[in-house]
């Protein structure tokens, strides 16, 4: 059909060029199947020019081995089966599906030769070459068509989808324009020679832009893999965070009240109806420990606690833990559940949290603000100087125990006109005091009195009293 000429070891040198920068580039890497595929597609270039190339050297050399012009055309089997395998890279990077477009693209060629045969013997020139440009045009044509139906859906792959479009169109143009010469003149020979080849390299320079199509299209893919890896990641952690927004947004509906606290005791989830019963409010960022009065351990997994409301009634709930680990620490899942106020238990309870610090004394009065328990510093305070520490008025008590005889008065009468009560005592030992007095009830309405007191080794300074004193006012809340 037409010979290269002097174009081909351009060509060919163009692609060792091209071949080696690929070559270099992995030198030390792992080869992909994928760029051993793209690979043997610029290799595949080289056989159409290369074959032109060594025949116009045989006939300098020796006319007598020169091939018979007709069967120049079988050299486009390389054109073929490069833009079939082009326009299945386009199409997909699926290495399995890669594989089957191989084995299909080869014995389409291998089908297409066989046919330029059988028309080199049947039928006139003509029709070999009209088939050889319709099928370039079929090629081109569906690389097209593919470009823009797989790159244009692909963000990353839109800046790939102008330059192989425009150059697949121009090829379109090329071979269409050689279709109606070929009908026009009836014979390629009758077409001007100088015509021709100049279509023709103007062909072999588009196959050039493939070929650095070909070398782009190595970092497109790798940008594929990277973007498909953020799509992906991305997608996982969206699942990930649906799923954990759904079982927090499950766990919050949930009709049954349930928190989630650190190793620490800090809430660090709490759900509608774990605030609905407990009555206090947004729960997250608080201790249990200071958000209950007590809490008391009746086995391993469970405990009784009890909580002050604003109302300064009391309530008592049953608390299940269920530990697990996240992100290697563990935490702890909650679930309350309301029991009938018991005031033994929580007596104990407030006991036990005195008998755990050696700076605070606990314990609980009457209404009449007798002593009816108290934590075990409270018998270390006392003992030495009153046998009988574990029973009568906390008044009679706090008289031995201090000089401060205004202040125990005082004490005395604001509880009794205000539900909490603050004062400082110097002790006779040296030591001082902050005790506070707040009023409870039980939920049949029953009042008592709980104390606590929080001891000070040194013998406060009588300015800093009076400035707290002042400060306070003896106003309770």
């Amino acid at each position: 059909m037409f010979i290269y000429e002097s174009f081909s070891l351009f060509f060919f040198l163009f692609f060792l060029l091209t071949a080696g920068t690929m070559c270099l580039r992995y030198v030390g890497t792992p080869i992909q199947p994928v760029q051993i595929y793209l690979f043997v597609m610029i290799l595949t270039t080289l056989v159409n020019p290369f074959l032109y190339y060594f025949y116009n050297y045989i006939q300098i050399e020796d006319s007598m081995y020169a091939m018979n012009p007709s069967d120049l055309d079988l050299f486009f089997a390389g054109d073929f089966l490069f833009l079939l395998l082009f326009g299945g890279v386009i199409a997909t990077r699926s290495i399995i599906i890669l594989k089957k477009h191989f084995y299909l693209s080869i014995t389409s060629t291998i089908f297409i030769t066989i046919s330029l045969l059988i028309f080199d013997l049947n039928q006139p020139d003509s029709i070999r070459h009209i088939v050889i440009s319709l099928s370039l045009i079929v090629l081109l044509t569906c690389i097209n068509i593919e470009s823009v139906k797989s790159l244009s859906k692909l963000t990353y792959g839109r800046s790939f989808l102008l330059p192989i479009c425009f150059i697949s169109f121009v090829s379109i143009c090329l071979w269409l324009t050689m279709f109606f010469l070929i009908i026009s003149f009836d014979s390629i020979d009758e077409i001007p020679y100088s015509m021709t080849q100049s279509i023709l390299n103007f062909w072999l320079i588009l196959k050039s832009f493939f070929l650095f199509l070909c070398l782009y299209f190595i970092d497109f893919i790798e940008e594929e893999e990277k973007q498909l890896f953020s799509v992906e990641l991305i997608k996982n952690a969206n699942n990930r965070t649906e799923q954990m927004s759904l079982a927090c947004i499950s766990l919050f509906k949930l009709p049954y009240p349930v928190f989630v606290i650190s190793l620490e005791g800090n809430i660090e989830f709490s759900n509608a109806e774990s605030m609905k019963i407990l009555g206090i409010g947004d729960l997250d960022g608080k201790n249990i420990n200071s958000m209950f009065l007590t809490i008391e351990p009746s086995s391993s997994t469970t405990s009784l606690a009890s909580i002050q409301l604003a109302d300064r009634s009391l309530r008592m709930f049953k608390i299940k833990f269920y530990s697990f680990d996240l992100n290697k620490s563990v935490k702890k899942v909650c679930c309350i559940e309301r029991v009938d106020f018991n005031f033994t238990e929580f007596c104990n309870g407030i006991i036990s949290k005195g008998n755990n610090t050696t700076s605070k004394i606990l314990g609980i009065l009457d209404h009449n603000f007798a002593i009816y328990r108290m934590s075990s510093q409270w018998t270390e305070l006392l003992n030495p100087i009153d046998k009988f520490f574990h029973s009568g008025l906390i008044w009679d008590k706090l008289k031995i125990l201090s000089k401060d005889q205004h202040e125990i008065v005082h004490l005395e009468n604001s509880v009794a006109a205000s539900s909490e009560s603050l004062a400082w005592l110097n002790l006779r030992s040296g030591r001082s005091i902050k005790i506070k007095i707040l009023k409870l009830y039980a939920p049949d309405f029953a009042h008592f009195y709980l104390f606590s007191a929080d001891i000070v080794d040194e013998k406060l300074d009588p300015k800093k009293i009076h400035n707290y004193v002042t400060s306070h006012q003896y106003k309770t809340t």
